[in-house]
């Protein structure tokens, strides 16, 4: 999860056209179950996940290698999330004035498990996707260890991520 959500972040800030003398900032849900103290009792029903918060200079994220800075702020992040649950969720608040991706959903949540006596699902969609900066992520339905990943952007971003998006991808397979 955490490469796509950099290659994803990446392709965001390409597209957006954001100030390369600016910081970009992202979002990824962190499961905590295991990082709060006291621990949960095992009867816990129910997921528990927290906010966290990664940042770094555009000018870095639209290099060749932006994908690496990327993935290494995103991994500081999570890596220290028990230290930020411990703080004021104030601290859980990026900086307002950096544009931020926000991600809805993981893999890990197994969305195409969850049956409520009709089935499973054919697709699932996290409608919030209308906001602007949000990007949602699951397991693929149909391939085993694959994601889903949808993001919406007016048109011409849009095409901006998309090319970037695919041209990055070109160059993983050459």
């Amino acid at each position: 999860m955490v490469v796509a959500s950099a290659y994803v972040w990446t392709c965001f800030v390409r597209a957006k056209g954001i100030d390369s003398s600016k910081r970009a900032c992202i979002m990824v849900p962190a499961n905590v179950r295991g990082r709060i103290q006291p621990p949960l009792p095992a009867e816990y029903f129910g997921n528990c996940v927290a906010p966290c918060y990664a940042s770094a200079n555009v000018a870095d994220l639209i290099q060749d290698d932006g994908i690496v800075v990327a993935a290494e702020a995103i991994g500081k992040s999570i890596a220290q999330i028990s230290e930020i649950l411990l703080k004021s969720p104030l601290n859980w608040k990026p900086i307002a004035d950096m544009p931020v991706l926000n991600i809805a959903g993981s893999p890990k949540f197994r969305a195409y498990d969850i049956d409520f006596g009709l089935g499973r699902p054919t697709k699932v969609e996290i409608i919030s996707l209308t906001k602007k900066g949000v990007m949602s992520m699951e397991e693929s339905r149909d391939e085993q260890g694959g994601i889903e990943i949808g993001i919406g952007f007016p048109k011409d971003e849009m095409d901006c991520f998309k090319k970037c998006f695919s041209d990055g991808l070109k160059l993983l397979s050459e």
